[in-house]
């Protein structure tokens, strides 16, 4: 991930960069409070891989509690 001091901030030509790359910047400050730069397709992606994550998670969870329940009526 490139980094990039605040104060050489060329933020037009950083989210052309982006949007060519696909790549995250890193905007780094002199207070450690850093910002990443990311393109919306970028943003997009991790979004739905996170949605799907959760889902699959979900799902992991109501078939263990079905599980579970499958064997309280056993006993």
């Amino acid at each position: 991930m490139k980094k990039i001091d605040i104060d050489k901030v060329d933020l037009f030509k950083l989210v052309s960069e982006v949007n060519i790359d696909v790549k995250p910047i890193t905007i780094v400050n002199d207070k450690g409070k850093n910002v990443v730069l990311i393109s919306e397709e970028y943003y997009k992606s991790i979004s739905k891989t996170l949605g799907l994550a959760n889902m699959s998670n979900y799902q992991e969870n109501i078939k263990n509690e079905n599980n579970m329940r499958k064997g309280i009526k056993q006993l």
